[in-house]
């Protein structure tokens, strides 16, 4: 809005106001006093110009954002700490206090309360813990081992999540939800408002609604997560808690995430030179996975072709089946595909 504000522009604005007989030009004492002034300006129009773009909710960030949507009646998701159970393997009749502190790299735990202290027994103790902070990089897999400084205690592992750890939503998550909200106004309990509510829970990425998917006055709701993922039981539940407070009277909602349809891909592949099967198959596997995470109702035969035909190394291929077929492979409402099994045999494609 102020691009005209230059450094020069200004200076020279300065000079041609100064009705004095004196000299103007680059090092004159009347110039070095202009650029001093000008310079000052020129920083107030760099703010102004910033202050006026921030205005904008395409060009909003941070609070600034926050405060602007929450004119409109909405707020960030804030987001989830991960809940875990871990197990602690040490000497017999080890207590572990309350305020031990389990460590994974940069990744804290913390014990949540309990009314006994935490014995070892038989080798052992499964501890409920929950991460210092919020975030999904907090849910680790059952294999990672974490450390503490515990005598007596030989290791820390075994992780099974309670409750998945969320990021909070960022500035493209909250400004895109609200622009689909917008342009999706639910009202009386259409599909844009099962659609829009479910949107409203912390960790539903997505969501899609089927009415009358079981007769008269029933609505299924399905929530996804990231790339269209099935979520935890613990969002489902959320969601089903936050729309039995808002539906209409006398709807049956059910609430449910996809069911996994794995896709099975087996063929026989003729093998470039300097290239393995088993490379192949792992960037095939790669490619199929962004493909079905794009959201596609039916999985088409002929674009996993294209996709094995795209990969580097193979000549050629045949004996091409999808789930043990030949044809189109159709996903349900409440599904989603995930790649499954993968099986390429090595062969010469007459």
């Amino acid at each position: 809005m102020y691009e005209d504000k230059t450094l020069e522009s200004l200076k020279q604005e300065i000079l041609n106001k100064i009705d004095l007989p004196l000299a103007k030009n680059e090092g004159s004492f009347l110039n070095e006093l202009a650029s001093g002034f000008a310079l000052g300006n020129a920083n107030i129009y760099v703010v102004l110009d910033e202050i006026y773009n921030r205005a904008f909710l395409q060009n909003a960030y941070d609070d600034i954002l926050d405060a602007r949507l929450q004119e409109f009646g909405y707020k960030r998701k804030a987001g989830t700490k991960t809940v875990a159970y871990i197990t602690v393997y040490g000497i017999e009749g080890t207590t572990v206090p309350h305020e031990t502190v389990f460590s994974y790299q940069d990744k804290n735990y913390v014990i949540l309360e309990s009314a006994e202290p935490y014995v070892i027994t038989s080798g052992a103790v499964n501890i409920l813990v929950m991460a210092e902070k919020e975030g999904k990089d907090y849910n680790l897999t059952s294999s990672i081992e974490l450390s503490c400084d515990l005598n007596n205690v030989d290791k820390v592992t075994n992780m099974v999540i309670k409750t998945i750890g969320t990021d909070p939503e960022t500035d493209d998550e909250f400004r895109d939800r609200f622009y689909f909200m917008q342009a999706h106004k639910g009202t009386s309990g259409n599909i844009d408002d099962y659609v829009n509510w479910a949107l409203e829970v912390q960790g539903v990425k997505t969501a899609k609604c089927i009415p009358l998917w079981n007769g008269n006055g029933t609505v299924k709701v399905v929530v996804m997560g990231e790339n269209g993922r099935n979520v935890s039981e613990d969002i489902v539940t959320a969601v089903k808690e936050h729309i039995e407070m808002l539906r209409p009277i006398g709807a049956s909602v059910t609430v449910a995430t996809p069911s996994v349809l794995s896709i099975n891909v087996s063929a026989t592949v003729e093998v470039q030179t300097g290239f393995t099967i088993d490379g192949i198959k792992e960037a095939f596997k790669i490619v199929l996975g962004d493909y079905l995470n794009s959201d596609v109702k039916e999985i088409t035969y002929t674009k996993v072709g294209a996709i094995l035909s795209s990969i580097e190394g193979v000549v050629d291929y045949s004996n091409l089946l999808v789930n043990t077929t030949n044809k189109n492979v159709k996903i349900a409402d409440d599904q989603i595909g995930a790649v499954g099994t993968v099986l390429f045999n090595v062969g010469v494609i007459e």
